[in-house]
């Protein structure tokens, strides 16, 4: 048998070693709000998706190959590996903005909004769907809307030129917090992200 004497001062210097052993190889370390992962079919494509646990809030599954990009405790965005699809989840606690909105209420400043920021950006807006929505199973509202460039114009915020963006949009309201999920992608490419953005919506959980 072969007898191994490791001094204990030299622990974390072979911690950070084998961190870095990991991390030549292509892997990555999931930001801590990510805490375990789960292997889920997607209903059309064959997608593994990686849960997201955020503390008291809530839980949502997207594919694994899928970054966090930004999180700031409120919103947090995630993109595609290759940037053509973006999911932004954001939660609003009322009670801190001292407001109560109902679903009706909300839906019409979701309206403005979306309309505004047409306006100050040139974009087109047109409401292709709108229609009420369970969200772990508490009733809310759902809009699918296209954001279009005028010709010859771009929208920075997708990196989009002479296109239009198709948004998913859906909320609902509950224990005076409102809980937002976007999912977003260029017109042309959304249909290829039309069913993850579904299984992504399915998988949304409010947690106790």
């Amino acid at each position: 048998m072969l007898n191994i004497d490791i001094n204990m001062n030299s622990i974390p210097a072979l911690v950070v070693i084998c961190i870095c052993v990991y991390l030549a190889a292509g892997n990555t370390i999931r930001p801590e709000t990510q805490i375990k992962a789960t292997t889920t079919t997607s209903s059309i494509l064959d997608t593994t998706f990686y849960t997201m646990e955020k503390l008291h809030r809530y839980r949502v599954s997207y594919p694994s190959d899928w970054n966090v990009t930004y999180d700031n405790g409120s919103i947090s965005i995630i993109r595609s590996s290759n940037d053509q699809a973006i999911l932004t989840i954001s939660v609003t606690n009322l009670s801190s903005k001292k407001t109560n909105y109902t679903l009706n209420q909300y839906f019409g400043q979701e309206i403005n909004d979306i309309n505004s920021s047409a306006r100050n950006k040139k974009f087109d807006i047109k409401i292709l769907e709108s229609i009420p929505h369970l969200i772990s199973g508490n009733t809310g509202y759902k809009i699918i809307y296209l954001n279009g460039t005028p010709s010859g114009g771009s929208n920075s915020a997708l990196n989009i030129v002479d296109s239009r963006s198709k948004t998913l949009v859906a909320w609902t309201i509950t224990d005076n917090r409102i809980y937002r999920i976007s999912c977003s992608a260029d017109e042309s490419k959304y249909t290829i992200y039309a069913n993850i953005f579904t299984d992504i919506m399915n998988s949304f959980e409010l947690l106790q």
